[in-house]
């Protein structure tokens, strides 16, 4: 299925690995506490070479599809 799914203008996409991304947003009256309880999430990202779309995806499912 990773395969099939990182496609992108006929190639393959390349594997750029995981990366946490910080969810929610800073409010005025809360500043950056807001951001900090709000947490994160872990995604994969692929980049094509050829018109540089960024694709996310579980890396959970990725797993699941390896195994």
């Amino acid at each position: 299925m990773e395969k099939e799914a990182m496609r992108c203008c006929g190639q393959p996409m390349t594997a750029l690995g995981k990366s946490e991304f910080q969810l929610g947003r800073e409010s005025f009256l809360f500043s950056g506490w807001s951001h900090l309880l709000s947490g994160s999430i872990e995604l994969a990202l692929f980049r094509c070479e050829h018109c540089g779309q960024i694709k996310f995806m579980d890396p959970a499912f990725l797993q699941d599809e390896e195994k």
